[in-house]
């Protein structure tokens, strides 16, 4: 019947183009129907194995259409009670499909995934154009809600198995733990911003070819600085043995990122060598000496003070206060010398720190970190929703930290990371009774013969089909 349809095709359409279209649209359809069959065959060994085991009461059977990365997937299924009990359907519990949901596991993760590079509108004709399924940029926007709040309930079970699930901890001589925040712009507010929370801990630099690679690095990000900072200090505790560890770490030293929270963070650490980022000192310098006509003065404080050498940092802000024009240059270049005076040991570099190895690296990434966040969610003066803003950082997150799949299969609610072995012995049961195929066991071949059936040829062709 299939191949039928297939040369019906090939005799029809006028072009390739459309050929290979109507093909992928039939072959869909034909495999999503073809995998109804078996769930519903599997289904009724199901049903069959609970009402003979528990006793369960057979209600009816209901339609459930999915959209699958395969097509539309319409199947029905049995409703089930057990006395006393609420009723439920037993393929969907074992197949992971949660209530009232249209979307496969696969099929929202893979949407999510294509969405946090692009905006919403590019991901639905995406997919619309490489799937069988179609969807708007709309239902895009509540996929990817969905994902990050899988993903958020998965961070959250993460951190709650601390204590009640203990795992082997490493003991990296260093590791490096740093924090920065990250303004968004917020819909339908009068502020019309939101921050961004962000810490990241890995335990070293890998060298690839010319790109250098954060090792064993994991991200936790939202829109709760406190949330967030409980998350990093549990994953902290689960993997790391922090007794003997080094640890460096990094910030600006803004409000909510000050040295006191990192010691916090990395409570009973072997030490904690704090560093303020590098990029924001200079920064700093810049913005306060922007008065200047000559930017060489500015370029020389800033060797001055990453060589830590005081005095001649004493000397370049004394020449920039000789050149100050008015009142507001003067109060810029006090407040660069204090600035710089409260935080001198913290700008202390890693050469001159005791008890630190020479050339270790890693420290400062996470500015440049924040990119993958900031280039899909600021460019071109995008503005969010706190539910869309929080669930795109998820999705990124957990996209950077590469279990986001793993976390579409946890044992969430609905959800199973392996089929359970009442399914498997159901499939088992199901295969031995799928109706027997006939098919040719032996490929017989034949010699051609382009001449008369007496030549030796023909002959020999009469003889071994004989």
């Amino acid at each position: 019947m299939i191949l039928a349809k297939f040369f019906g095709l090939i005799k029809d359409c006028q072009d390739f183009l459309t050929l290979e279209q109507e093909l992928m649209r039939l072959m869909a359809a034909e495999g999503c129907r073809q995998y109804a069959k078996i769930l519903e065959a599997i289904d009724a060994e199901l049903v069959k194995k609970l009402k003979r085991r528990e006793n369960v009461e057979i209600l009816r059977r209901d339609r459930r259409t999915v959209l699958t990365m395969f097509g539309t997937l319409t199947f029905t299924r049995h409703l089930v009670r057990k006395p006393g009990e609420k009723a439920y359907y037993p393929l969907d519990r074992h197949l992971g499909l949660v209530p009232y949901q249209r979307y496969s596991p696969l099929l929202l993760y893979s949407v999510a995934k294509v969405a946090s590079g692009s905006v919403y509108r590019a991901t639905a004709e995406a997919v619309n154009t490489l799937t069988p399924v179609s969807i708007s940029a709309q239902l895009v926007g509540k996929m990817v809600k969905n994902v990050g709040t899988k993903y958020a309930q998965y961070e959250e079970m993460q951190a709650e198995q601390t204590e009640t699930d203990p795992q082997p901890q490493a003991a990296p001589e260093y590791l490096y733990v740093e924090g920065d925040g990250v303004m968004l712009q917020e819909q339908h507010t009068k502020e019309r911003q939101m921050e961004m929370h962000r810490f990241q801990a890995a335990t070293g630099v890998e060298q690839i070819g010319k790109r250098r690679i954060l090792t064993d690095l994991h991200v936790v990000a939202g829109l709760d600085r406190k949330q967030a900072m409980e998350q990093m200090r549990a994953y902290l505790e689960k993997h790391y043995d922090l007794s003997k560890c080094i640890v460096l770490s990094n910030s600006d030293g803004g409000s909510g990122y000050t040295k006191e929270v990192f010691e916090e963070l990395t409570e009973g650490c072997k030490e904690n060598h704090y560093f303020r980022d590098r990029y924001h000192v200079n920064e700093k310098i810049r913005q306060r000496l922007s008065f200047l006509e000559k930017k060489k003065l500015a370029s020389e404080l800033q060797r001055s003070v990453w060589r830590h050498d005081w005095e001649r940092v004493e000397a370049c802000l004394d020449t920039a206060e000789g050149e100050a024009k008015n009142t507001e240059d003067v109060e810029n270049v006090a407040k660069l010398r204090a600035y710089l005076k409260r935080s001198w040991d913290d700008i202390t570099p890693l050469w001159l720190r005791p008890g630190l190895k020479e050339g270790l690296k890693g420290i400062g990434t996470c500015e440049s970190n924040h990119r993958i966040y900031t280039y899909r969610m600021k460019s071109h003066g995008r503005c969010w929703s706190r539910a869309g803003g929080l669930a795109m950082i998820k999705v990124i997150t957990g996209l950077k930290n590469g279990n986001l799949e793993r976390a579409m299969v946890s044992k969430l609610e609905g959800f199973r990371s392996k089929p359970g072995k009442d399914f498997s012995k159901a499939v088992k049961m199901a295969l031995k009774k799928i109706p027997f195929q006939a098919h040719e066991g032996v490929c017989h071949g034949r010699i051609a013969n382009y001449g008369p059936s007496s030549s030796p040829m023909g002959r020999l062709a009469q003889a071994l089909c004989w």
